[in-house]
């Protein structure tokens, strides 16, 4: 994720451990984050449309 925020690429997080979200608490103030259960439907559902929001951005979990 470093590595395409110094080549100036939009980057943005899905925090998938909704349990311990310590991913996304440690950078939440520098990159857009989410956090969505996987485990259910809705959480896939949600994680797609997220996508489509951020079409630019290299997305990580």
């Amino acid at each position: 994720m470093r590595y395409l925020q110094r080549r100036d690429r939009p980057v943005a997080l899905v925090e998938t451990d909704t349990s311990n979200p310590d991913v996304m608490q440690a950078i939440q103030d520098e990159v857009p984050c989410v956090a969505y259960s996987l485990d259910e439907a809705e959480g896939w559902i949600d994680l797609v449309n997220f996508c489509a929001e951020c079409r630019d951005a290299a997305v990580d979990r």
